[in-house]
C-alpha cells in the first residue's frame, strides 16, 4: 500500500480521536459536577445532595489561608455571613480548579449543596454512632487507620455512644463519611458529615446560581 495513503488514514484517525474528546470533554466534565457524584447516608439510606455551582464557604479562622485561597481562585465577591463563615463566589474556571484532584484548597473550605430546601456546607467533622460495646481504644483504632482525629463524645454510657471525630472540611469529610458506613458497619450504626447550614439563609439570596436552582 502506497505510504502517503497510509499516512494520511493515520492522521484522519488521529483528527477524529481528537475531535471526539473535544466533544466528550466537556460533557464528561458536567456529568462529575451533576449532583447524582454527591450523597451521604441517612439511616443507610443515600440522600442525594445537588451541587451549587461556583459557590464555596471558607470556615478557616487564620487570615493567611483565606488570603492564600483569594490571591489564588480570585473569587468574583467575597460575603461575610452570620457566625463567620466567608461566601466566595468564583468564575467557573476557578470553581473547576478547586474541585479537581489534588487541589490545594480542596480541604480548605467547601461547596455549597442543595437538599430539598436546604442549603447546606462542609465545615469539617463527622458524626458517628458506635455499636453498643465499641470501646474507645477500638475508635481509635479506626481513627488511626483513616487519619481521623477523636474531638468529642456526647453520649458517654447510651446504648450507641455518638462521637465527632475531626476531620478536614469539605469533599474530603463527605468522602470519610461514606466511607465509614460502606465500609466499617461492623462497629458503626450510622456516620454523618457535621452539616452547616447558614444561620441567616437571606445572606444567599444574592446569588443568581443559588436563586435558579
Amino acid at each position: 500500500m502506497d505510504i502517503k495513503l497510509i499516512a494520511a488514514r493515520f492522521c484522519l484517525t488521529q483528527l477524529i480521536w481528537i475531535a471526539c474528546w473535544v466533544i466528550l470533554s466537556p460533557l464528561e466534565a458536567r456529568s462529575q459536577s451533576s449532583s447524582s457524584d454527591y450523597h451521604w447516608y441517612h439511616e443507610g439510606t443515600q440522600v442525594k445532595l445537588q451541587i451549587i455551582p461556583n459557590q464555596i464557604v471558607s470556615f478557616d479562622d487564620h487570615s493567611s489561608n483565606n488570603e492564600d485561597m483569594i490571591r489564588s481562585l480570585k473569587p468574583q465577591k467575597i460575603k461575610k455571613l452570620t457566625g463567620g463563615a466567608q461566601l466566595m463566589e468564583l468564575s467557573a474556571k476557578s470553581f473547576s480548579n478547586y474541585l479537581a484532584d489534588g487541589s490545594q484548597f480542596l480541604k480548605k473550605g467547601s461547596p455549597l449543596f442543595k437538599e430539598g430546601g436546604f442549603i447546606k456546607a462542609l465545615p469539617g467533622g463527622i458524626i458517628v454512632n458506635f455499636k453498643k460495646g465499641v470501646t474507645e481504644a477500638e475508635v481509635q483504632q479506626l481513627c488511626d487507620r483513616l487519619g481521623l482525629k477523636i474531638k468529642k463524645q456526647y453520649s458517654q454510657g447510651w446504648d450507641s455512644p455518638m462521637w465527632l471525630l475531626e476531620s478536614p472540611p469539605g469533599l474530603e469529610s463527605l468522602r470519610l463519611a461514606n466511607t465509614l458506613v460502606e465500609n466499617h458497619g461492623i462497629i458503626i450504626l450510622k456516620a454523618r458529615p457535621n452539616f452547616w447550614q447558614p444561620i441567616n439563609t437571606k445572606e444567599l439570596k444574592s446569588s443568581d446560581q443559588i436563586r435558579s436552582n
